[in-house]
């Protein structure tokens, strides 16, 4: 073998090993960008499911108050405009009644969530609760509402 096929034979070589490089380096970015690109998915789904928790805690502790008071109403006539009434949901009692036709209460859950329930009596009764997942401030406060009319 001559030195000329020797050094033809080595710089054939060499292109190879820098064809090699650029190959694992073009490998290494796409699985970087794919490994990125999950992650990210991943941490939007990771916080639109916190979201929906603070929710569905939120959207309970409204039909918790509608239930409370649509209770008390329909059991004991509670909320009646002709005298005041002592109920009591969730452990906590509340007097409601009176000359008004409107009663309010917030009735705060062990959870740390609660609920703002306002009856308004009249023609028909109205209630509304208004659950929130955190009575405390917080950063992420989530509220759903509930209307009840009969």
């Amino acid at each position: 073998i001559t030195n000329h096929s020797k050094s033809k034979r080595s710089s054939m070589i060499k292109q190879k090993k820098g064809i090699t490089l650029l190959l694992t380096i073009l490998i290494s970015s796409l699985i970087l960008t794919l490994g990125i690109g999950v992650f990210t998915l991943l941490f939007s789904e990771i916080k639109i499911s916190e979201i929906a928790k603070e929710s569905f805690i939120a959207f309970y502790a409204a039909d918790s108050g509608i239930e409370c008071a649509i209770f008390w109403d329909t059991a004991a006539n509670a909320f009646s405009t002709s005298s005041t009434f002592s109920i009591n949901c969730d452990g906590d009692t509340f007097i409601v009644g009176g000359s008004s036709g409107v009663s309010s209460f917030t009735i705060p859950f062990d959870n740390g969530s609660c609920t703002e329930v306002r009856v308004t009596k009249g023609v028909e009764t109205v209630i509304t609760s208004q659950g929130r997942n955190t009575c405390a401030p917080s950063s992420i406060t989530v509220q759903r509402g509930l209307r009840v009319n009969y």
